[in-house]
């Protein structure tokens, strides 16, 4: 295997081993993109709003 599929086969090994997102308020499963910063699901943050 050649440097550059060596490179991206651990990119996607990396991506593939990240854990599910998970909202902190409720630990819900989240949806969302590795890269979202988002911590709460939808709900939660709709509730925390109302809240305010």
């Amino acid at each position: 295997m050649n440097e550059w599929a060596s490179r991206l086969e651990s990119s996607v090994e990396f991506y593939q081993k990240l854990p599910d997102k998970t909202c902190q308020e409720c630990g819900k499963h989240m949806d969302e993109q590795c890269e979202s910063y988002e911590t709460t699901c939808a709900s939660c943050t709709e509730k925390l709003q109302l809240a305010e």
